[in-house]
This record gives C-alpha cells, structure tokens and sequence, in this order.
C-alpha cells in the first residue's frame, strides 16, 4: 500500500483529529508540524499563502545557510521588519513597512559587486546619518538641485561651517570656512578661478595680494581688471604683457599707459614721455609746475578772487652747467594722422557764457584767448606787473597784464538750422537711401554730417538725425531701409553756426603809464571789415649782415610827419594778380581825410611826391601828383615840378600841367634853373572842349590834319549854283552833271564850323576838265566857292576838296 495512491474522498482523521484533510477542498490542517523530508513544497496554483493567517511570528529555513526567495523577476514583497544575518534576493525588494534596520553596529548597503545605486528616488527630503559623526562618501558626489546647505536642522544661532580638503601626508589640509564671528568665508589655501569671481557689491581682501597667470608661469598673457557696462563699453585697468606696461582705458578698446613710478603726494613726477589725456575727466586744482628748481615759488596773489592762478606754469632755472629755459611745444607731424598737411600744431582756446556745468553762448566781446605778457617790476612791491596792476584794480576783477594778445568775439555766437535743399528724386537698396537734388558747384553737405529729413514722401525717408554715409555736388546717402519715391522734401543742415564773427587785438600801455585800464589802448584791432592800428611811428627795414655788423635801410617809415617808402637797389612794386578779369591793374588809395567839416571842401586833395637823394642823405624834392577836389564837380590833377633845388619839408613848385574835366593846360619855360624859386612858366597849350590853342609854332615830322570823323561829302541837287549845306571841318563836295563852261559860277557852301576869321583851303580832287577854284566870300557858318574851266566842256561830275583853317583878327 505503501507505493499505491493515498485517496481521501469525503475525509480523513488522522490521531483523534490531531490532523484532518478534508476531501472536498483538499485542505489539510494539523495541530503539530509538518515535515516535508522529500524537500518540496509546490502548487499549480499561481497564487500560494504560506502562514497568512494567524500566526505573527513566521520562521523560514531556519538552518539554511541559502535561502532562495521568488523568481529571477518580478518583486518580492516583505510588509514588516526584516531581520536576517545575510539575505540575497535575486528580484527586486519592496520594504512595505517602511524600514530596513541592524542590530550591528556596522551595516553595509549594496556594498559589493552593484556599481550603481539608487536611493531614494521619489525621496523629496531624504537623511543620512546622525546628527553628529561623519558621513563618507567614497567616491565623487553629483548633486542635481541648486543649493548644498551646511547645518540645515539648527534653528538656533549659527555655528562655524566648514569645506576640507584632506591632503593627508601632501600637507594641511585645504579648508573653506565660514566664521560666524567675522561673517567671511576663510580660505586657508590659494584660490584658483579659470573664469570671473563676481561680488554682488563688494569685494575685500584681508591679504595684500592679488595674482594673474599664478599656476601657470610658463604661458604669458595679458590680465585685465574690469568694470562691466553693458552697451557703452568697459573700463579697464590693464597689463599688457607685449609692452610689459599697465594700460587704462574707458572703453575697452582705446589704452593709455599708467606712468611706472611709485607717487605720494610730497613726490616728484618725472616723465620722459606724457602720454595722457587731461581733458576728459582729469584736471588740475591751482597750478602745474614744471621745472627742475624744487625752491622755485610761484607768483601769488593775495586776492582769491582774480582770475588767471590756475593753470601750467614753466618756470626756468639755473639747474644743470647752462640752466634751463622755459618752453611749450606743441609739434605736429603731417604723417602721423589721416588728416595730413590738413591739419597742424594747435594751441586751442575758446570761450563761453554762463558756468562750466552750464556753459551758454559766446557774448559779443567776449575774450576767447588771450596770451598775456608780463615782467617782473622792482620797487616798493617787488612782484610781477600784472599781479601788482590787478590787486589795484580791487577783489573780483579780471586780471589786467602789461601787454596782451587776444581774439575775441565780435558778435554772440550761434547757431542754427539753415542750409536748406529740396529734394528732387530719392532710391533705396533696403539698407541705404539716397536723395537727388540739383547740382551745387561744390558738395554741400559732408561725410559724417548729421542733418534733418523732412516733408519725404514715402514718409519712411523722414529721419531727424539721418548720418550721411556718402555725399556728392548732388546726392547724400545714409542708413535707411525705405525704397520707392513719390515726392521730394527738403535736407536741412543740423546746427549749422550762423554766427561767430571774431577779431584779434594786441593792448597794451605805453611808456611811463601806469597800469590802469583807463590808460589802456589797443596798438592793433583786427576785424573782417577794419585794420586798426596806433603807434607814433612805424618803420619797416632791411636788415643786413656784412661781415660781423648788422645795418638796416628802412624801407617803410610810418610817422606822425608822414610815410617814406623805398629799398636798396630795387624797385616798389604794386602787383595785382587776377586770373578772372582781364584788364584789371593794382589800385593805391592815398587819402586826405576832412575833419573840419562833413564834406570835403574845394580845394582839398592829396599829393603823390617823389625824392631823391645821395649818400650824404640830403633829401631833394622832385615831382608832386597832386588831386584836388572841386564841389562843382571839375576836379583836377596836376603835375608839379620843384621851383629849382628844393630839399625841405616843403616843396615850392611850379606847374607845368594841369587837366581838369572842362580842359587841359600845359606850361613851360626857355631857361630851367636849380636856383630855388627862379623858374617862371609860359602857358604853351589850352585844350577844351572848344579846341585847342597853343603858343608858339607847331612843327612836325609826319602829317598835320584832321581824324577820322571830322570831315563829310555832300552833292549839289538841282544845278551848278545850287547852295549845298556841310557841317564839316573838312569834306568833298561834289557838283551837279553838266557841262563845262569858262564862265564863272558861284554856290554857297553852309558850314556851321566857318567862323568870318577862317581861311579855307580848297582844291579839285576830281574831273576830265581842269577848274580854277576861288572862295569869293567867307562868313559866319557859310562860304561861296567861285568855279570855271580853264576851257573844257566835258559834261561831267568834279568833286572840290574844302578844308577850315581857324583864323583870326586880333
């Protein structure tokens, strides 16, 4: 029976009911164990409770060395504490009741061949270790949120925290700490940053101490200090390891070198070269000395309100074998910059109204530079002319200096919009628009210029403060994304200057004056319309040097007697030079200026003399050009000769010609004489309107006669004793066709030249038959011509030739 199937079909009991087994659902219950020696327990079910009901303390292989639990897969699930020597699951383990504890006190977590663990993964708060001790982690530690917070649980005061680097037998260990004493975080090791360290507002250092390239000595570059302003550029503090210099700069791109010379207050600064801008946000309080005597002092004044004690101030010295002078260069080299010969050496000087945070226009004589020129005066006060003369002026008064050259402003000074041109066409590429407009002889507007773009159609042309890219005699361009054209507007110059008419003066005193500014004057006032200039003399010479001595002749003199003018062994030339009109010559004005009255009188004028003179520089007078003026309008000229040797200030002449608009007079005599006032002169010719009359005996070695124009031809009408009528000097009269005849004939000559005085002179000029000529009668404005042939009849046409010769009676 023993090998035969055991069925139990309605039941069994087994020890008094000890166990049974129930045959309809195959339940098998028992009051004592079961030993199951074959070594499986199995079910053909796919879910099966072992112990799951009652019993609260279960015990499983309680001497196995290996307990196997669950498949290679799915999830082995225990709900309460588990408390096993070693257990080796080959699924996953899901821990229900929510903790895995030891009694040991070492326990190891995943601490064999897992190389990585996950813990907590849906853990938002998740804590390891107690509160005190040491939490290690063996390898590098990845953190994916954004904060690590050191003594996170202490509510109360804070406490020192600490970050160590243990470098075991290296050295000591590297340490962060954070003081709560202090407030700092401490480094006790260098600080290596490959980037930017950035503090929200301060940074300190308590060391002295702040390394570039300071790990890597080998690789040279350069290290920057920056402050950081976005859009306008960085300033910076720089070193440049090319020219192994500290640089500054405002804007991240133009540097200037910071001098290499350690400075207090007290110290010297010595510079072979300055390289610096003292313009822009640098200035000088008081005054900038320069010069190598440290004992040197400058001039004070005791009044803090006169101008002029700020500044640059170059003083000489007896340093060094030969001292040293007092200079300021301004050089200039035409290749150093694009603007070439355009530019130059400039010492600039300008002005302003109002105050220097709010500066206004230029006033009209307003001082916009002045160079002053001064000297030390010996005395009571022993100091300078101009802080002397400026202390006597009193507290608040411009400074006052012995001689001054100055420009200043002759009008207020402004500007505006005011060139003005209307556009004719307009284009654009989508980056660039360009506007026509008539052509100028030159381009009115410039590269660079900023101008106003108004009344365009399309409207996208419009631009307040368009910059011109390009410009031509006809044309500007600038940056603008319209294209098309419609109509034109107008381009108008933005803040073209419309005023700043300037003059340039030099004032000063004069000898043994006090310095005053009632005694000062001008010795020049130069404008754009007026030369002013005051001086008792001038004299302008010809400096030579023969051998070691330097001579002058003057060959300009300019005094309070009158003006010389000469040179040695030359010429005075007046040169106009005109290329754009021809017939043009040099003008000189020599003017006699009336005071006495608002209009010149008859009689005023201004003379023209020319001298001459030896080595023994005795003087003589030759020749007057003289003008006067007449009120009746007939102005006149003269031509004076000295009345024999004159060689004073005065000259006596004698007047050999004169014209005039209403004629002309010209004198002479026999018998010249060097004797002073010896000479007397005959009239030899008047000419005037009415002719000319003249003294003496007319010769001549060409022909005497009449001009074109004074003469005329006139033909008789009806027959040969018809009256012709000739107003004519001289002219040809031709007589009526007919015959020939020995009988004489008369006609009238009417001329209204012919005086009863004239002689006329008349010949045949023309004809086959030959004619005895007469003038039988001469009256005022007529004459009769008196004609016959010596025998010929030819019917023909002569021609008489007739002149006037002006007689008279008396």
């Amino acid at each position: 029976m023993a090998n035969e199937k055991f069925k139990v079909k309605f039941g069994l009991a087994v020890g008094d009911t000890a166990a049974t087994v129930d045959g309809t659902t195959g339940d098998i219950v028992t009051a004592g164990d079961i030993a199951v020696n074959g070594g499986d327990i199995t079910t053909t079910q796919t879910t099966a409770n072992i112990v799951n009901a009652t019993a609260t303390t279960v015990n499983l292989g309680g001497a196995a060395t290996t307990v196997s639990i669950g498949a290679n897969s799915g999830t082995t699930t225990i709900n309460n504490s588990l408390v096993a020597d070693d257990l080796t699951i080959a699924g996953d383990l899901a821990v229900n009741g929510g903790d895995i504890t030891t009694t040991q006190t070492t326990g190891n977590l995943f601490n064999a061949t897992a190389t990585t663990v996950n813990i907590g993964g849906a853990g938002t708060t998740v804590a390891i270790g107690a509160g005190t001790g040491t939490t290690t982690i063996g390898n590098d530690l990845a953190i994916n949120g954004t904060s690590l917070t050191l003594d996170a649980d202490n509510a109360g005061a804070g406490a020192n925290l600490s970050i160590i680097a243990n470098r075991g037998s290296s050295g000591t260990d590297a340490t962060l700490v954070w003081s709560e004493s202090t407030g700092f975080w401490t480094f006790n090791k260098d600080l290596y940053v490959s980037e930017k360290i950035i503090g929200e507002t301060t940074l300190g250092l308590n060391g002295n101490e702040i390394f570039f390239n300071n790990e890597d000595g080998a690789t040279l570059a350069d290290a920057f200090i920056t402050v950081k302003k976005p859009g306008v550029g960085d300033p910076q503090i720089k070193w440049n390891e090319t020219s192994d210099r500290w640089q500054t700069t405002v804007d991240s791109s133009t540097y200037v070198n910071i001098p290499n010379q350690n400075l207090d207050t007290t110290d010297d600064a010595v510079f072979d070269t300055v390289d610096a801008n003292i313009t822009d946000d640098n200035y000088v309080l008081g005054q900038l000395i320069a010069t190598p005597t440290t004992a040197y002092v400058p001039p004070t004044s005791a009044l803090t309100t006169v101008t002029g004690t700020n500044g640059i101030v170059v003083a000489s010295s007896a340093t060094g074998a030969n001292g040293n002078g007092a200079n300021v260069a301004v050089r200039y080299h035409s290749g150093d910059t694009t603007s070439g010969t355009n530019s130059a050496a400039a010492l600039i000087m300008s002005g302003a109204s109002g105050t220097s945070t709010a500066p206004g226009g230029a006033a009209a004589n307003q001082a916009m530079g002045t160079t002053n020129f001064d000297g030390y005066t010996a005395g009571t006060s022993n100091n300078y002319a101009s802080q002397i003369a400026t202390m006597n002026q009193g507290a608040g008064t411009t400074a006052i200096a012995p001689m001054q050259a100055q420009g200043y402003a002759r009008q207020a000074f402004t500007n505006s919009t005011t060139v003005t041109t209307t556009v004719t066409g307009a284009s654009g590429t989508g980056t660039t628009a360009t506007l026509t407009f008539t052509a100028q002889n030159t381009a009115p507007y410039a590269v660079g210029q900023t101008v106003v773009i108004a009344g365009m159609t399309p409207a996208g042309y419009n631009n307040a403060a368009a910059v011109i890219t390009a410009a031509t005699t006809s044309s500007i361009s600038y940056a603008n994304a319209t294209t098309g054209f419609t109509s034109g507007g107008t381009i108008a110059a933005v803040n073209t200057v419309t005023a700043a008419g300037m003059g340039f003066r030099v004032r000063g005193f004069a000898n043994s004056t006090n310095m005053l500014v009632a005694n000062r004057f001008n010795f020049m006032d130069l404008t754009a319309s007026t030369a002013n200039f005051k001086s008792a003399a001038y004299t302008f010479a010809n400096e030579v040097i023969t051998g070691s001595t330097l001579t002058a002749t003057n060959y300009l003199s300019m005094g309070s007697t009158g003006m010389s003018m000469g040179n040695v062994d030359g010429v005075v030339n007046m040169i106009r030079a005109s290329a754009a009109t021809t017939g043009t010559r040099p003008v000189a004005f020599l003017r006699n200026s009336q005071t006495a009255t608002a209009a010149p009188a008859t009689g005023d004028g201004s003379t023209f003399r020319q001298l001459v003179s030896g080595s023994n520089a005795t003087v003589y007078n030759l020749t007057e050009i003289g003008g006067t003026y007449n009120s009746g309008g007939d102005t006149s000229i003269a031509f004076n000769i000295a009345n024999g040797d004159q060689t004073g200030a005065i000259m006596t002449t004698v007047q050999p010609f004169i014209t005039k608009l209403s004629g002309t007079i010209i004198s002479a005599t026999a018998s010249p004489s060097a004797t002073p006032g010896a000479n007397t002169l005959t009239t030899v010719a008047v000419f005037n309107p009415g002719g000319a009359a003249v003294t003496g005996n007319i010769t001549a070695t060409g022909t005497i006669g009449y001009t074109t124009g004074a003469g005329g031809t006139v033909t008789q009408a009806t027959s040969r004793t018809t009256g012709v009528t000739l107003d004519k000097s001289t002219g040809a009269i031709t007589l009526f066709s007919d015959a020939g005849t020995t009988t004489a004939t008369t006609f009238t000559v009417t001329n209204s030249t012919v005086a009863a005085t004239d002689v006329i002179i008349l010949n045949q000029k023309s004809g086959t038959d030959l004619y005895d000529l007469m003038v039988t009668a001469v009256a005022a404005g007529s004459f009769n011509i008196t004609f016959r042939t010596t025998g010929g009849t030819t019917t023909e046409q002569p021609v008489f030739n007739f002149a006037v010769i002006k007689g008279i009676a008396a």
